[in-house]
C-alpha cells in the first residue's frame, strides 16, 4: 500500500512539473518612447529681397508694380526685384509708366525669345568683330565694345545686326552666373568644353548684385559710309526698351574735335543719369580706360594686357593683328566679301553724320 501510494504521489508531482513548466511567462515589451517632431520655425521671406537694402521709394514702386502684375500671366515675374527696379528706374519711379514699359518687354522675350539667339542663328555678322564681349570692370561688371568703323550698312538685313546685338547682350549677361544653356555657337564637344572654361574665367570677378554692363563705343575707322541712321535708331530702342538701365558707363573712343565740341553743346540738354553715363576718352585710352578697368582686364588693343582665347577669337573673327593693333585699320574685309571702308580724312565726313554716329 505504501508503495502503491509512493507511485500515485510520485505521479502527481511529475504532473505537476510538466504542468508549471508548460506555463509561458509573458514578458510585456518595453514601450518605445515615441520621439517628438521638432517644428522648424520658417523666417518669412523678405519680399524685398536684394543685394542691398531697398530705399522706401524703391518698396512703394516694387509693391505698386506687383500690384499691377498680379492676376495676369506676368505675376511670377514681380518676384524679380532686380528687374523692377531697372524699369522703375528708366521711368522714375513712376508705376504707371514702368509696367506697361515691363508687360512689353516680357512679350518681347516671350515670342522672340534673344537668351536663345546662337553664334550661328547671327551668320557672317558675328564675324565682322563689330560686337565685342572683352574683360570685367573693377567692380565686375562686364566690358562690351561696339565698332561702328566695321559696320557696313545694307550688308545685311536689319534684323541680322539687331540679332547679333541681342547676342551679345545675352551672351554678357550669361556671366553674371545665370543658367547658360550650352554654348551659343554650334553644338560639339569641344565648343561645350570651351564655353564653360569661358564662363567660369570670366564668372571668377564677378561682384555681387551685378546687372549692369559697359560699353566702349569705338570710333575708330569710322567714315561716312558706315554711317547707318535706321540701324543705330533701332538699336537705341532696343537698349531702351528691353534693356533699361542695364549700361553703367559708355567709354566713347576715337573721338574727335567736332564730336567733342558737339556733344558739349548738347550735353546740357541730357537727362543727368544719361550724361553722366557717357565718357569721352582723350588721346591715351589706356590711362583713361584704367580709372574703371584693371590691367588684366583690359583688351590688349586698348593698352591693357587681357587676351581673348583662341576659341573665342574664331567665333567672333579676331586675328592677332586685329587684337595688337599691328593691323592697320584700313586692311579690314569684312566677312563673305565686300568692300569695307577705308581711312580718309575726317574733315570730308559730313558733319552731321559724325556727330550723330
Amino acid at each position: 500500500e505504501m508503495s502503491s501510494k509512493y507511485k500515485k504521489d510520485r505521479a502527481k508531482g511529475l504532473e505537476s512539473d510538466s504542468e508549471t513548466q508548460s506555463e509561458t511567462v509573458e514578458v510585456p515589451e518595453p514601450t518605445k518612447k515615441k520621439k517628438r517632431k521638432k517644428t522648424k520655425t520658417s523666417t518669412p521671406k523678405n519680399p524685398y529681397e536684394y543685394h542691398r537694402e531697398l530705399t522706401d521709394e524703391e518698396k512703394r514702386g516694387v509693391d505698386a508694380m506687383r500690384e499691377r502684375l498680379k492676376g495676369t500671366e506676368w505675376e511670377s515675374s514681380g518676384e524679380d526685384v532686380g528687374q523692377l527696379l531697372r524699369f522703375l528706374r528708366a521711368r522714375d519711379y513712376d508705376a504707371n509708366k514702368s509696367h506697361p514699359m515691363l508687360v512689353e518687354a516680357l512679350e518681347f522675350f516671350k515670342q522672340y525669345k534673344p537668351e536663345k539667339i546662337t553664334a550661328e542663328d547671327c551668320g557672317d555678322e558675328i564675324k565682322t568683330g563689330k560686337y565685342l564681349v572683352l574683360g570685367n570692370d573693377k567692380a565686375g561688371r562686364p566690358v562690351l565694345a561696339y565698332r561702328s568703323g566695321r559696320h557696313t550698312p545694307g550688308r545685311v538685313p536689319l534684323e541680322q545686326s539687331i540679332k547679333s546685338a541681342h547676342f551679345m547682350m545675352h551672351e554678357a549677361l550669361r556671366r553674371y552666373g545665370t543658367s547658360l544653356g550650352g554654348p551659343p555657337w554650334p553644338r560639339n564637344f569641344f565648343n561645350t568644353v570651351t564655353y564653360g572654361l569661358l564662363n567660369v574665367y570670366f564668372c571668377i570677378r564677378m561682384g555681387p548684385g551685378v546687372e549692369k554692363i559697359n560699353l566702349v563705343f569705338d570710333r575708330e575707322g569710322f567714315i561716312r559710309k558706315c554711317f547707318d541712321p535706321p540701324f543705330l535708331k533701332e538699336l537705341a530702342n532696343t537698349f531702351e526698351k528691353l534693356y533699361p538701365e542695364r549700361v553703367e558707363k559708355i567709354f566713347v573712343r576715337e573721338v574727335n574735335w567736332l564730336f567733342w565740341i558737339m556733344y558739349k553743346i548738347a550735353k546740357p540738354f541730357l537727362p543727368t543719369a544719361t550724361a553722366s553715363k557717357i565718357v569721352l576718352l582723350g588721346s591715351d585710352t589706356r590711362k583713361d580706360l584704367l580709372n574703371y578697368v584693371e590691367e588684366n582686364q583690359l583688351w590688349v588693343r586698348y593698352g591693357g594686357t587681357w587676351k581673348m582665347p583662341e576659341s573665342y577669337k574664331s567665333i567672333f573673327g579676331i586675328s592677332e593683328g586685329d587684337e595688337d593693333g599691328s593691323t592697320p585699320v584700313e586692311q579690314y574685309k569684312p566677312p563673305g566679301g565686300g568692300s569695307s571702308s577705308s581711312k580718309v580724312d575726317e574733315a570730308d565726313d559730313d558733319p552731321q553724320e559724325e556727330v550723330v554716329c
